[in-house]
């Protein structure tokens, strides 16, 4: 259903987007200014730390190094945590922990052949407590601990990481 989609964009300096609903799915437009550019959509905001997220994530236009995914537990006083894949075939786990001033590499990019280049996937993510448990196409790729519990919302994001880049994904779930 177009209607039950809640966009509320969170974007940084020297950007352009775009986001609208067609056929049911989110379909989100980047453009990166001078360098990196993130974006993320919150897809639920309820404060939650124990969570299971889930989408299927095509990347329909962009460089195989942007990264697309999910993000939860996110909580902007204390941090969050992002799920990502490229089209390089890789996936990785990072953690920002405001209080630590950066982002902390909680699984390193890392190829699978569980995930698509030019397929849409569906990523899932479950966190309960300290235990992380990352998913691609139904298949478990990661599980780990993480020792700063914290709540937030969840949802998906987009990186770009070179000047003058495009993107767009389509979003389901």
């Amino acid at each position: 259903d177009d209607g039950l989609w809640r966009l509320n964009p969170v974007t940084k300096l020297g950007s352009t987007e775009s986001m609208q609903v067609a056929n049911g799915k989110l379909i989100i437009s980047v453009r990166s200014g001078g360098g990196m550019y993130v974006n993320h959509v919150d897809l639920d905001t309820q404060q939650l730390a124990d969570l299971e997220v889930e989408a299927i994530l095509e990347r329909a236009e962009g460089p195989d190094t942007m990264a697309y995914g999910l993000i939860f537990r996110n909580n902007a006083d204390i941090g969050d945590l992002y799920f990502l894949i490229n089209g390089q075939r890789q996936f990785g786990v990072f953690a920002h922990v405001r209080s630590a001033g950066g982002v902390v590499s909680l699984v390193p990019w890392t190829s699978s052949n569980l995930i698509s280049a030019d397929q849409p996937n569906k990523l899932k993510a479950i966190a309960k407590g300290r235990v992380i448990t990352v998913w691609a196409n139904d298949k478990v790729l990661s599980t780990f601990e993480f020792d700063n519990v914290f709540s937030g919302g969840s949802g998906v994001l987009v990186t770009l990481y070179g000047p003058n880049e495009s993107a767009r994904i389509a979003v389901d779930y």
